[in-house]
């Protein structure tokens, strides 16, 4: 029961077929209708309790993100060192963000540092690594002694609750990659991204080893520094849904179809006033309101 219609569509009577009947828009992505029926005087139709639950079709499946220790094709190349020799991969699909760099296995511990919008005041470095590391909203790390690889919040724990964080690494000479759910774990998709990738010596006290990061460092103190995350529009690495002119970063475009119009609309009508992770919430407050709708109005016509 997401998404659910508000308000609750009203039946009307077709004399011809001797049906009551109702049209309920959906969302692109829906794999499911669930309901109930009501009379509007107290008596119900819910299949004994159990609802009634119909299977859609026609739909565009939600972009996924693989998780095989291979860099994702649809993935961009946001950063390389000066040497080429470390990269960073990002790329966002719906709400999720993708990362991805190479691997711990060339006898480094490897963490790549995501910001919200912007990266805060250094803080020691996570795993008591040495030096310090401007403050981040999640990390993925790979360690080098094991195949362990795996998320890890802004206050540098293990990676517990919403997020649904995935992680996966290859072979050795392969990627480390991961993915998050930006919405759930932040309330919702910033504005920007800041991301930066960072080995360190294995080990208690490993040291940074400035001349691999990427981006490249600005200064090889040490230290990853707030200006050496590479700062991105999140617009700019969202890849667009199935049917969705290339390129578009669209958000208003509730249905992936390419244009804002009337489906687009109703889809946010029917959202009205939902509260949480949302993809009608288009200004990020935690719920679906007037502020949405004007911003949905204002993104009319082609993505």
């Amino acid at each position: 029961w997401s998404q659910v219609a508000n308000p609750d569509p009203t039946m009307t009577w077709n004399a011809k077929t001797q049906r009551w009947t109702a049209t309920v828009p959906l969302l692109a992505s829906a794999t499911h209708l669930d309901l109930v029926f009501n009379n509007g005087a107290g008596s119900w139709d819910h299949n004994g309790g159990a609802d009634w639950h119909f299977t859609v079709t026609g739909t565009q499946p939600p972009n996924e993100w693989t998780m095989n220790g291979i860099v994702d094709a649809d993935a961009v190349l946001v950063a390389q060192n000066a040497a080429g020799s470390r990269r960073v991969w990002a790329g966002i699909k719906g709400t999720t963000l993708y990362v991805a760099t190479e691997d711990a296995g060339e006898g480094d511990d490897v963490f790549v540092f995501v910001a919200a919008n912007a990266p805060g005041a250094l803080r020691a470095a996570p795993w008591s690594k040495g030096g310090q590391v401007a403050s981040w909203s999640a990390f993925l790390a790979d360690e080098n002694d094991n195949d362990y690889e795996g998320w890890f919040n802004a206050l540098g724990a293990t990676f517990t609750g919403a997020g649904n964080p995935q992680a996966s690494s290859g072979p050795n000479g392969g990627v480390v990659e991961g993915t998050i759910d930006l919405a759930a774990y932040l309330g919702a998709v910033p504005a920007e991204i800041a991301l930066a990738a960072g080995p360190f010596a294995p080990g208690n006290a490993g040291a940074l080893k400035s001349a691999l990061q990427a981006p490249a460092a600005v200064i090889a103190n040490g230290n990853l520094e707030a200006n050496e995350y590479l700062v991105l529009d999140t617009c700019a690495i969202t890849i667009p849904a199935a049917g969705a002119s290339a390129g578009a970063c669209c958000p208003a475009d509730l249905d992936g179809d390419g244009t804002v119009g009337a489906s687009d609309l109703s889809a946010m009508l029917s959202a009205w006033g939902a509260t949480g992770a949302n993809p009608a919430d288009l200004d990020g407050d935690g719920s679906v309101g007037a502020a949405d709708l004007a911003a949905l109005l204002a993104a009319w016509g082609g993505c």
